[in-house]
């Protein structure tokens, strides 16, 4: 009696086990299929047609469009009544009112330019790169020069040029090394530094030639010479110094009492006036004058010392 009720308990679960597997693949989806192909009363379509307005404002329902046809061909600027929207209650824009913007071919991104009024004093003309404005009467004003007329002492002309002795030797610095009652002139460099030693040869310098002068005579010549990166000022200054020991009549003293090294050239020619040539760093300055002013250029010298 045991063994056939354990029989008849694995029997049952042998046939459950087969009856679901039956229905699990045969019965579930075969219902599956047909009910989605029932319910689905509205199928998607297979494409999209883009031409068509995507909100439905230009379609009328019921109607059938045409895939075949030009969609550029059909499609027609929608009126704002169509959509439901009234022109005279919407906001005004600065294209104009409600939303019919007028579109031309001279428009910039399908709206209208604005043609701005031009009132008086505002530039009007623009021809070949010079500009012209009218003034209040209506007359025109002339564009500004291209090139400002002036020579070059004229502060406010193109042509100016700023004075190099305001950088290496200055009214004040005269007056107080002793040189009352004087002025600062310049003369042009011909070449030879106390008509003696040539170095217009002599390369990357820059040369300046000074004249202080009083009410009737020259008291002293300054000679600056601004050595460039292209050159040495040691080696220009040793040049100045061999070059001016080759005259006959010329003895160099190397007495080194002044800036970073000195000597005078004493020529017998000429000899109630002393030639002092002075090393300033990358500045060499030669002081030619009357022995009587040895002071006024001693206090020069210690002036521009002071500077450099």
């Amino acid at each position: 009696m045991r063994k056939f009720t354990v029989f008849t308990v694995i029997l049952t679960l042998i046939v459950v086990v087969v009856s679901a597997q039956v229905v699990a693949n045969q019965y579930w989806p075969s219902l599956e299929l047909t009910s989605l192909t029932n319910e689905s009363t509205n199928p998607l379509p297979n494409s999209i047609n883009l031409s068509a307005n995507v909100l439905g404002a230009d379609a009328v329902p019921g109607e059938v469009v045409d895939k075949t046809q030009d969609p550029a061909s059909t499609t027609q600027p929608t009126p704002t009544s169509d959509v439901g929207l009234d022109p005279s209650t919407l906001p005004a824009t600065e294209f104009g009112d409600g939303l019919d913007v007028p579109t031309s071919s001279s428009d910039i991104n399908g709206l209208n330019t604005v043609d701005l009024p031009v009132t008086s004093g505002e530039f009007n003309a623009v021809t070949s790169g010079n500009l012209s404005e009218n003034s209040s009467d209506g007359t025109t004003i002339p564009s500004p020069q291209t090139t400002i007329s002036g020579d070059s002492s004229d502060f406010e002309s193109s042509e100016f040029k700023p004075s190099i002795l305001n950088v290496y030797l200055n009214q004040d610095q005269l007056k107080s090394a002793g040189f009352t009652n004087t002025t600062l002139d310049t003369e042009a460099f011909d070449g030879f530094l106390y008509k003696t030693i040539y170095v217009q040869d002599l390369k990357d310098l820059k040369i300046f030639k000074n004249v202080i002068k009083s009410a009737d005579s020259i008291l002293c010549k300054v000679y600056i010479i601004d050595v460039g990166p292209m050159n040495a000022p040691n080696e220009v200054y040793e040049t100045l110094k061999t070059r001016g020991s080759e005259g006959l009549d010329i003895e160099i003293n190397e007495t080194n009492s002044f800036g970073d090294g000195s000597f005078f050239m004493n020529d017998s020619r000429r000899q109630n006036v002393a030639f002092l040539t002075v090393r300033f760093g990358n500045l060499i300055y030669g002081f030619s004058y009357p022995k009587e002013y040895h002071p006024q250029v001693q206090n020069l010298i210690k002036l521009l010392d002071m500077e450099f």
